[in-house]
């Protein structure tokens, strides 16, 4: 009988990882660097990861290695391990030194980046299942890294996809199936046009507006975007000019 006991709480513990809330992408890019050295992460040319709700159970990292047959390693990350490595035989196109990203102006965490998608989705009355996420260096000399978003409906088909620069958050391009068409009026002259104030803007809320409660989860028209606005500032955090700082998350903790 003590045996069996010992047994069962031998398993209830070793699935205990299996339960834990998935990774965000700097968790995984920080257990890369402890694991592997800070150096490391001066070679990490893209992040992927897919199925996320919001979070990928598992992050691919691939890092420039000239050393390698197709001139990359590929990480695969999962619950704060390195459950596996790969040097894949195919080429990689964007091995190039300026495919490298640069930590110094990586600032926004997939959790941000899914709360920007999902205030976009919103917006253009789509609906999604899943996220695949994609975390590389834009295109062109000085180009900065960027997230690129698929929003994913329940068949595994992309419904819309975001772009948004990792530096600054802002929205580079932006893309949805099935929006929904402009109102169609019975009269000849549309209504006339208000001039109102943009209260939607997630990163520039009015000055008077008072965020609602942290621990308030209602959502209504009044204070949805102050929420997703609070959100987005949770996960802005900068990598900083230090991997070492960024690896031990002593710099999130300083902003």
């Amino acid at each position: 009988m003590k045996n069996t006991l010992c047994a069962a709480i031998a398993l209830c513990a070793g699935a205990l990882p299996l339960l834990a809330a998935p990774d965000t992408a700097y968790q995984a890019l920080r257990t890369v660097g402890s694991q592997r050295g800070a150096e490391t992460l001066k070679h990490v040319i893209e992040v992927d990861g897919h199925g996320g709700v919001p979070e990928p159970v598992v992050w691919r990292v691939v890092l420039d290695d000239p050393a390698a047959t197709g001139g990359v390693r590929e990480l695969t990350v999962a619950h704060g391990k390195i459950v596996a490595e790969h040097t894949p035989v195919r080429a990689y196109g964007g091995s190039a030194q300026g495919a490298l990203i640069d930590f110094t102006k990586l600032n926004l965490d997939s959790a941000g980046a899914f709360t920007v998608a999902e205030k976009q989705a919103e917006k253009a009355k789509i609906g999604f299942d899943s996220v695949d996420y994609t975390l590389r260096t834009g295109d062109g000399p000085e180009a900065n890294p960027l997230w690129v978003i698929h929003m994913m409906d329940s068949t595994q088909h992309s419904v819309g996809m975001l772009t948004l620069a990792a530096d600054t958050g802002a929205i580079v391009s932006n893309s949805f199936s099935g929006t929904q068409p402009p109102p169609v009026y019975a009269t000849s002259t549309p209504p006339p046009v208000v001039a109102t104030q943009d209260n939607d803007n997630v990163y520039s809320p009015p000055v008077d507006a008072t965020p609602a409660p942290a621990d308030d989860e209602s959502d209504t028209d009044d204070t949805h975007g102050l929420r997703i606005g609070h959100r987005i500032k949770q996960a802005f955090l900068s990598a900083g000019k230090s991997l070492k700082n960024f690896v031990t998350g002593n710099s999130a903790a300083n902003q």
